[in-house]
């Protein structure tokens, strides 16, 4: 789409990025995130929620993570995709723990929480 002209957007990248994780083509989701950067897209919640989930699929705990920090919020979208990425990547202790301070820091929990 980029290579033909189209403006990726937010709704574009939330509903590609999930793709990328489940086909686990890191370098591809790699480029998505450079993209993201550069049109600047780094602090919407959802961009920033599908990023993490696109790492936590393709088995990268730590730049998962480090998106999450980078934000430098917790909202209940990068949260559940956090403790879920944690979980998938067999770091239950660390997915506990963030799911305690999702609660101590009193942000609202959803049925996906």
């Amino acid at each position: 789409m980029h290579a033909e002209g189209f403006i990726l957007d937010e709704p574009s990248i939330s509903s590609t990025l999930p793709m990328v994780g489940d086909i686990d083509d890191v370098a591809f989701g790699g480029h998505f995130h450079g993209y993201v950067i550069k049109v600047g897209l780094e602090s919407d919640s959802c961009v920033v929620s599908v990023l993490i989930d696109m790492y936590g699929k393709c088995r990268r705990a730590e730049e998962m993570v480090r998106v999450f920090d980078e934000v430098g919020r917790m909202e209940v979208g990068s949260c559940n995709a956090l403790v879920a990425g944690l979980s998938r990547n067999s770091l239950v202790n660390n997915a506990f723990q963030v799911f305690r301070d999702f609660k101590g820091q009193g942000i609202d929990l959803n049925v996906v929480s």
